[in-house]
């Protein structure tokens, strides 16, 4: 019993990451450098020798079709409500093998070691210097250091190069610490834009907030 609640809290988790998208502490689509930074003294760059691991996560083949599989999970006048996905339902909005092989091969080109791949095929998991990443992903990699801490984070937008660019949503593994401003946004998980701020007068609880939000 415990081991199948298990599996079912991972297949939740894995859901709600894609229907979510991308947090602002993973790199890929246009404007992924860390807000961050900009609070942050920059020390300069990376050691290039330096060894980190990153994981790439690919675009899904349907995602509008992924969006409203998800909703119906939580419409309780849907058929497939909590009745959810298996491994081999998620592997239906995965990226094809060839797509995922392209992502692969750009990654070796650039001189990264392909550590793994996930068996439903949303991610690969690649190890190489910050000179190699930076190559691959066409950006900057700096120090920097915010209340004392240091942390990396690419400088430059971040995106892997050749076709196999148009495969990958988002790479995680650029950014060491993750540093916010402390202003936050309640933003659409589906549209990825900010809510329209409610007047303070109608915030009286935690309910008063639109369903489906992330902050940003």
């Amino acid at each position: 019993m415990a081991q199948r609640s298990l599996r079912k809290l991972s297949v939740i988790l894995l859901i709600t990451l894609f229907a979510m998208g991308a947090s602002s502490a993973l790199a890929q689509r246009a404007g992924n450098v860390p807000a961050g930074i900009r609070i942050s003294q920059d020390l300069g760059r990376s050691a290039p020798s330096t060894e980190i691991n990153i994981t790439v996560r690919l675009n899904l083949n349907d995602k509008a079709a992924f969006d409203r599989a998800v909703d119906a999970l939580y419409d309780q006048g849907s058929p497939s409500f909590h009745k959810w996905m298996t491994s081999a339902d998620l592997k239906n909005y995965a990226s094809t093998e060839e797509q995922r092989q392209a992502v692969r091969q750009e990654l070796q080109n650039h001189g990264l070691t392909i550590l793994s791949t996930c068996p439903i095929g949303f991610s690969v998991r690649a190890r190489g210097t910050i000179a190699n990443v930076e190559s691959a992903f066409n950006t900057e990699i700096h120090q920097f250091q915010y209340n004392g801490r240091v942390y990396r984070a690419n400088v430059k937008d971040a995106r892997l190069s050749g076709e196999a660019g148009n495969y990958v949503s988002t790479v995680a593994g650029l950014e060491s610490h993750q540093v916010r401003p402390l202003i936050a946004r309640a933003v659409n998980m589906h549209t990825g834009k900010p809510f329209a701020p409610l007047p303070l007068n109608k915030i009286t609880s935690a309910s008063s907030f639109p369903t489906g939000f992330i902050t940003t």
